[in-house]
């Protein structure tokens, strides 16, 4: 769970103004984490 909430944060950096600009790397990373993530959950 605590995995999810660390890619909340840095979901919610993004979407609040502010310097961070991330980049297509950083968000497909972001994207690929959070898929694996949601597969891993208990079903």
């Amino acid at each position: 769970m605590k995995a999810l909430q660390g890619l909340l944060a840095k979901r919610n950096e993004c979407a609040h103004p502010g310097n961070y600009e991330p980049s297509i790397n950083d968000t497909l990373g972001y994207l690929d984490e959070m898929m694996k993530r949601i597969e891993a959950l208990p079903k």
